[in-house]
């Protein structure tokens, strides 16, 4: 068995080991295994074989304060453990919130709207109409604006704390970067070109400059989150100078084709109300 490189983590590890085997250099050396960190249904994460973790010569580990990679005291102690950061922004999609009414569909694991809207279900949650939700939503939203910087404020702060504890850093992509690049298609799922910065660092972290940057460029590998694209409104948009932002931008959504954030918003809104109306009670007698 070839010494193993294990990488530990969300389902950003996932791509990023994923990144790994696609580059002769590690995929000849190493056998690259993923461990994920979180549970899923409620089940318990795996365990990798004991064999596999004392194969270990280097662990790229997630820093995550509640779930530690949990085989430690299986590592060789030659073993090279590199920590490194989740990728996330908040202020991008500052009404994000989880909404009741979705859940998992045919075709749709994370159901139909996996990020929900907490300016819709507050303006429903007010008894407006359909349609007057839908003409209230821009004045509602706009009333972040103020707010703004101090949600980039915090997302920077909190990058800062995680990264305290990393070998290698993303925040000045993530916040330096925010104008001109668009790094994230969700608030945790960034896009291919924010993966390859994050997995340059942790290459030049591990071996220098042993693993070229042109040979990362030129794996082949897709961007893994591009299939879903959350929307982002003109107040962030405008609020923050984002260059890559346009109001006409159209977002890949899952069941709902490429819409723009207004059409978006309509079926978002359409879609709450035709729920709410099927949980209503049978009243016919």
């Amino acid at each position: 068995m070839k010494p193993t490189l294990i990488v530990y983590g969300s389902c950003q590890a996932q791509e990023i080991a994923a990144l790994a085997r696609t580059i002769p250099a590690i995929a000849l050396q190493y056998e690259v295994i993923y461990l994920v960190s979180f549970s899923v249904d409620g089940v318990a994460p795996p365990r990798l074989h004991d064999e596999a973790v004392k194969a270990c010569r280097l662990l790229w580990e997630q820093f995550d304060n509640t779930n530690p990679f949990p085989q430690h005291d299986l590592l060789p102690s030659s073993a090279q453990q590199v920590m490194f950061p989740g990728i996330d922004m908040s202020c991008l999609w500052p009404f994000n919130t989880r909404d009741p009414l979705n859940s998992p569909e045919p075709n749709l694991p994370f159901g139909r709207f996996p990020y929900g809207d907490r300016v819709v279900i507050d303006l429903m949650d007010q008894g407006l109409s359909q349609d007057d939700v839908i003409a209230s939503y821009d004045e509602a939203a706009w009333r972040i604006e103020p707010q703004l910087e101090r949600l980039l404020a915090i997302d920077t702060a909190r990058h800062a704390q995680r990264e305290a504890k990393c070998m290698v850093s993303i925040s000045d992509h993530l916040i330096d970067d925010i104008a001109s690049v668009r790094t994230l298609w969700t608030n945790n799922h960034p896009t291919l070109d924010t993966l390859r910065v994050l997995f340059e660092r942790l290459c030049a972290a591990t071996w220098g400059d042993r693993i070229r940057p042109w040979e990362i460029a030129a794996s082949v590998y897709s961007d893994p989150f591009s299939y879903l694209q959350m929307p982002i409104h003109r107040v962030v948009g405008e609020t923050l100078s984002l260059a890559w932002w346009r109001p006409e931008t159209e977002y890949v959504l899952p069941a709902l084709g490429t819409p723009t954030f207004d059409q978006y918003i309509k079926e978002y809104t359409r879609w709450r109300f035709t729920q709410l109306e099927r949980l209503k009670p049978d009243t016919r007698s």
